[in-house]
């Protein structure tokens, strides 16, 4: 018997399971699928897991202003049992230098302040004063470590920076993955986990659904494509 599902979610990192756990909330029936044997064993287990809300595009920073409240009230948002070990939201503010590159962060500024987001221009001597081991030389611009010069300063110092004081970081992204597929199940998710997918199918101009490398396929008229590094394959 064939296998079937509202949607198909292809890739379980932070996207795909957030992504089946907003839509099982609204009552989708979904179906996840990885190639990778565990859930939180991909790309975002390995990244850096800052949350910040500094972009240069007001709807990325509207988004990502959005995304902080959920990591700030993580327990809540994922409506986690008593006991349930949870990743953890640090909230140790983020520093990022002005330069010319990237237009002295004008349009970060903007965006923010349009959103009421908390921020703070540091010029260089506060830099100094609040992180005295910072060093301010330019190093611009970039080189290869092959050409000469490079890591040397190249004259002159940074004018300052923009400090963010709600940013942060997780403390676990893999233990977030499974906090939020855990919290998907209990919202009638389903995960396959060792399962890739060769095609995705078509009928009539529309999607049906998926076909595996093992022959076999499983049905839905929603496939959503968030494989990460592996979304091309």
């Amino acid at each position: 018997m064939t296998d079937t599902a509202d949607a198909i979610i292809i890739g379980t990192g932070v996207i795909g399971t957030a992504t089946a756990y907003e839509m099982a909330k609204k009552g989708w029936k979904t179906l996840s699928l990885d190639r990778l044997s565990q859930i939180g064993h991909g790309s975002t287990a390995g990244s850096c897991a800052i949350i910040r809300m500094h972009y240069s595009t007001f709807d990325g920073t509207a988004f990502a202003w959005e995304g902080y409240h959920y990591w700030r009230d993580w327990r809540d948002y994922l409506g986690a049992v008593a006991g349930e070990a949870l990743a953890e939201f640090r909230e140790c503010g983020c520093l990022v230098m002005k330069t010319e590159a990237n237009g002295n962060l004008d349009k970060h500024l903007e965006n923010s302040r349009a959103l009421d987001i908390p921020v703070e221009e540091w010029d260089s001597a506060k830099i100094t004063e609040r992180l005295p081991i910072y060093a301010l030389d330019r190093f611009a611009p970039p080189k290869r470590m092959d050409q000469t010069g490079f890591g040397e300063p190249t004259g002159g110092a940074l004018p300052g920076g923009v400090f963010w004081p709600l940013a942060g970081y997780v403390t676990d992204p893999a233990l977030s993955l499974q906090n939020l597929a855990a919290a998907a199940k209990r919202h009638g998710a389903r995960f396959r986990m060792g399962v890739e997918v060769a095609e995705i199918l078509r009928e009539s101009g529309r999607v049906k659904g998926v076909r595996l490398t093992s022959g076999e396929e499983i049905h839905a008229p929603v496939v959503v494509n968030v494989a990460g590094p592996g979304s091309s394959h």
